[in-house]
């Protein structure tokens, strides 16, 4: 929740508003969804925090690229030559994190609207400004989306 406040009130509204008039609107939809993984103990139709072995493990797999492999790849291409985004700080990586670990707890399905329409409003973003790490949380989105609907398998607890 705290990652996804700061990239609603810092990046959105501090540094992105001036430059995009769709940015306070993210910057909303950021702040909602903080609030909901905030309260998210405390809600009903949380989802069931049951995911199988390989949905658990796709979704630790995507929280592991958002947390190294994308900074990592980042670093390595020397691709901003000094602000490499990081999970928490900038809000594609945020998106990808929470994506990966909303799969991976077997989230409700009210929790995934936000970062479905998030990594929507990333993507042609990243895709003009060849921004890889933007293009990031729409296929994860997909790769969530259908591992989801064809694995099957024994649920495990996952919390």
């Amino acid at each position: 929740a705290a990652a996804w406040t700061w990239c609603a009130t810092i990046y959105y509204l501090k540094f992105l508003e001036p430059l995009d008039w769709s940015a306070k609107y993210a910057a909303w939809l950021f702040c909602f969804q903080a609030l909901a993984l905030a309260l998210m103990p405390w809600l009903p139709g949380r989802g069931s925090g049951i995911a199988t072995r390989s949905v658990a493990f796709t979704g630790l797999f995507l929280m592991l690229i958002a947390l190294a492999g994308s900074p990592l790849l980042q670093w390595l291409a020397d691709v901003h030559h000094r602000a490499i985004a990081v999970a928490g700080i900038t809000p594609e990586l945020t998106l990808l994190f929470t994506i990966g670990w909303l799969l991976r707890i077997g989230a409700a399905a009210w929790l995934w609207v936000i970062p479905a329409l998030g990594s929507l409003y990333a993507f042609p973003s990243g895709l003009a400004l060849g921004y890889i790490p933007a293009m990031l949380p729409l296929p994860a989105l997909l790769i969530a989306i259908t591992v989801m609907s064809v694995v099957p398998g024994k649920p495990q607890a996952t919390r």
